[in-house]
């Protein structure tokens, strides 16, 4: 767990920007193009950054769907935290 986790604070922040980001994707799901990184793209995904966070997301028709959740430090677009 990261220090900024730690505090319950940053926790309740976290959770009400990705709770704000939620709402922004039902009403807008393209927001955001898919991602410039080619594994992450090959895969339709698109990023979202929330905070020191990026939440990985595809959407496909009406609905969107969180895929994963990374700290921006993490090399994400690896294929190591990836399952086909």
């Amino acid at each position: 767990m990261t220090a900024e986790l730690r505090s319950l604070r940053a926790v309740d922040r976290l959770v009400s920007a990705i709770d704000n980001m939620v709402s922004i994707l039902e009403c807008t799901p393209y927001i955001k193009a898919i991602s410039e990184k080619p594994f992450l793209a090959e895969r339709g995904l698109r990023e979202y950054f929330v905070m020191n966070y990026v939440v990985v997301y595809r959407v496909g028709g009406s609905i969107v769907t969180l895929v994963n959740l990374f700290h921006q430090t993490q090399q994400y677009d690896s294929e190591r935290y990836w399952e086909d």
